[in-house]
């Protein structure tokens, strides 16, 4: 078993229905903007994760090799923030700036990642941390 492959494949399915099958159903010419954006939104979606990946650290097997498990619950959350300013900082190689949605979902999924722990109120992440992309998708 590939260690922590699971959060990678979510994500990919995350930017590739998100992002991929709009452009793909609406016939949109595929462009610099939109590798972007599917870039940023794989990155956001691993930094989504994370808070899930903290809690459910006490639960999973040590064979899952989740990323909290092999880093370490420092590390892991610096590497969040590593992908949200990342993602963040490619909003400036569009052409078409919205840097206010991806600024808003990065500072929110930040705030996510600093409160998450192993042992965090179960409605943390449930409620809280899956409610970043809502607002992510009202403000856009």
């Amino acid at each position: 078993m590939v260690p922590s492959i699971k959060i990678f494949v979510i994500a990919a399915v995350w930017a590739g229905t998100t992002v991929y099958l709009p452009v793909a159903y609406e016939n949109i010419n595929w462009d610099w903007d939109i590798t972007i954006m599917i870039i940023q939104r794989f990155m956001v979606v691993i930094a989504l994760t994370l808070p899930f990946e903290i809690r459910d650290l006490k639960y999973d097997e040590i064979e899952l090799g989740t990323l909290p498990q092999l880093l370490g619950i420092d590390k892991t959350k610096k590497l969040g923030y590593a992908l949200l300013i990342a993602a963040l900082l490619l909003e400036f190689l569009k052409d078409n700036l919205t840097i206010y949605v991806i600024a808003a979902i990065s500072i929110l999924t930040a705030i996510g990642i600093y409160f998450a722990k192993k042992n965090q109120n179960r409605f943390y992440a449930s409620f809280w941390v899956e409610g970043i992309p809502v607002i992510g998708w009202l403000i856009s």
